[in-house]
């Protein structure tokens, strides 16, 4: 099974997405909200001073249908803009902070339609209770609210992710690429060379065998050959004639090993 590795976007960028989602359509709804009182108020004073007692007057009508018209506009786009946004799995502020919506199951973008859903209709669920959906993103371990839990979905950081999927591709092709990013040095532990148990158990167990071979006294046996006899008893300092007995040459070794 094919695992992707992802960056989740940190609380703090997090939170900074979630404020200027809420200023930019405050802003827009302000800047909206004064042009409509400056046409009314202009329209008011238009009426008063030109009203000529006849229960209409000629106001200016196209100024007004100019205003709206420019009202109009203004909502128009910043709904397209965010529309926009959702087709690529974000919203205006996390677009700004370099942030995706992905799932949980596939690790995909979740598309428009669920993006729709999760900002609009599902993000209510987060507020509805003193905001509490909201403050779970740092409660949760992965920095989930109630809207990511119940559509499955992660907010991940979408340069450090795509860093890390671009490590991982030259770590597994072992290719080597130009890149912008300094390497970092590995620390000094990492390069410090280990050795297994294994490897120590086989280590002292070679020394063992050593000492014992260099501390062990040499085995003597009828199958030797006679040559053999002579010289293990030419290096205990016995010197002896070729036309000895095999069993005494044996006999006379041990003697002066201390065996018998």
């Amino acid at each position: 099974m094919k695992t992707k590795t992802m960056k989740l976007a940190s609380r703090g960028k997090r939170f900074g997405a979630y404020c200027i989602d809420s200023l930019v359509p405050f802003i827009v709804s302000m800047v909206m909200t004064v042009m409509l009182i400056a046409m009314l108020a202009y329209t008011t004073d238009y009426y008063n001073r030109y009203n000529y007692g006849y229960g209409y007057s000629y106001g200016p009508a196209r100024g007004q249908i100019a205003g709206f018209i420019i009202l109009f506009m203004m909502l128009i786009g910043y709904t397209v803009v965010q529309l926009f946004f959702f087709s690529k799995s974000m919203t205006i502020g996390k677009a700004l902070l370099g942030m995706q919506v992905i799932s949980a199951q596939d690790g995909k973008p979740i598309g428009f339609w669920k993006m729709l859903f999760r900002e609009w209709f599902v993000k209510r669920a987060s507020s509805s209770v003193f905001f509490l959906g909201y403050i779970w993103i740092i409660i949760d371990h992965k920095s989930r609210g109630w809207h990511d839990l119940i559509l499955e979905t992660y907010v991940i950081d979408v340069k450090e992710s795509a860093k890390i999927q671009k490590d991982s591709v030259k770590e597994t092709t072992g290719s080597i690429s130009d890149t912008s990013v300094p390497l970092e040095e590995p620390p000094v532990i990492e390069s410090v060379v280990t050795k297994s148990a294994t490897e120590l158990h086989s280590e002292s167990k070679s020394e063992q065998v050593q000492d014992i071979n260099i501390d062990s006294k040499p085995e003597l046996s009828m199958t030797m050959t006679k040559d053999e006899l002579l010289a293990i008893a030419k290096d205990q300092g016995l010197d002896m004639g070729r036309n000895i007995k095999k069993a005494d040459i044996i006999a006379a070794i041990e003697e002066k090993m201390n065996i018998k």
